[in-house]
């Protein structure tokens, strides 16, 4: 397997994070703007923050499935692999949400009061309304945000409750079933009877099963048009499909659309060349810690920027130049955070099971 193709991979998480960002900085500054609540469902993907969750839930899918498809499974990992899931996540979330506590213990964020002005009460207004709790902070940071979604700090971290229980869900059925051909059925059970968000973790397990068990680049040699159909025709089917989980041709049809143009998208020399790119691979490095900390830096940063120049300027020239800014910012934390933060907590797992080995050694 072509280490490139992974590479192109978490270069889409890249797009993910950016997507998921200018989705919330347009709900905080643009949320009326005619030019981005009016346009055709592929434009209208490229800021729906809720199709670059479901996207990077199936890459989740995708990346985690991948050593059970392409390498012998070791059941004594089992145990290990689920635990090293939370102490992935947890330092970073921990770090982030003890800020945005100290924040709103001395009152800087000021996202209620530019919310007024910008007309965003219904977006922006409505975050961290609340008086901080350590307590609280504890709570969520620990265990509440991964089991029960709790978001009280960080809004956007609604979402890690699905990241960490579906990626486990892909872990143990990767574990049970990646080398049984009842996994067919497992995917098919999954895609129609279940209409949640662990669906698209199953949809990343399902496009992995594919992509390293069909060799897709003779296929796609042999026949181009049906190289473009996958790529092309998978796009327009799961960015033009009216999501809605409840329904089950609606879930059939992003599935097959996703599936289809990662299929494609993966093995065409484009992805590899540039999506799986130094500058690409640094975005998906930096992605889970980008979209920890973009929110708290727009509430920060973003909204005391405007408050200080809004009566400067035209309005969209100071949204322009904050939204460089913030994300100049954004990108510079989540780097810091990615390289000295997130590694904390395998560093503490890989300590105690060297402590653990030694200990039980005769």
């Amino acid at each position: 397997m072509n280490n490139k193709k992974i590479k192109a991979i978490e270069g889409l998480r890249t797009i993910g994070w950016l997507g998921i960002f200018f989705c919330h900085f347009k709900g905080a500054f643009w949320n009326n703007l005619p030019l981005l609540t009016k346009a055709p469902p592929p434009l209208m993907f490229l800021y729906s923050g809720n199709s670059y969750v479901r996207l990077l839930f199936v890459i989740s899918g995708f990346v985690i499935a991948f050593k059970f498809f392409t390498k012998p499974i070791d059941y004594n990992q089992a145990k290990f692999d689920i635990i090293k899931r939370y102490f992935r996540l947890m330092p970073t979330i921990f770090v982030a949400e003890f800020l945005v506590f100290l924040l709103m213990k001395i009152g800087i964020l000021k996202n209620a009061e530019v919310a007024k002005i910008v007309g965003s009460e219904n977006f922006l207004g409505i975050f961290n309304q609340f008086t901080p709790s350590i307590f609280l902070f504890f709570k969520e940071s620990l265990f509440g945000t991964y089991l029960l979604g709790s978001s009280a700090y960080i809004g956007p971290l609604w979402t890690m409750n699905y990241e960490y229980l579906g990626t486990i869900y892909v872990i143990v059925a990767c574990y049970f079933l990646s080398r049984s051909r009842v996994r067919w059925i497992f995917y098919l059970v999954n895609f129609l009877f279940f209409s949640n968000y662990w669906n698209y973790f199953i949809i990343g397990m399902a496009t992995c099963d594919l992509f390293t068990n069909v060799d897709w680049k003779i296929i796609f040699e042999r026949h181009k048009a049906v190289h473009f159909i996958f790529t092309a025709f998978g796009y327009l089917l799961f960015t033009c499909c009216n999501l809605n989980d409840t329904n089950k041709s609606s879930r059939f049809f992003f599935a097959l659309g996703i599936m289809m143009f990662l299929l494609g998208f993966l093995n065409c020399s484009f992805a590899e060349k540039y999506f799986g790119s130094k500058f690409f691979c640094f975005g998906g490095k930096i992605a889970y810690s980008a979209y920890v900390i973009h929110w708290p830096i727009i509430e920060t940063f973003s909204c005391g920027f405007f408050l200080f120049f809004a009566d400067f300027a035209n309005y969209n020239f100071v949204i322009c130049v904050n939204l460089v800014l913030t994300l100049f910012i954004v990108v510079f934390v989540s780097f810091f955070f990615s390289k000295y933060i997130e590694p904390i907590g395998m560093r503490f797992l890989s300590i105690n099971s060297a402590k653990s080995s030694s200990e039980s050694a005769p």
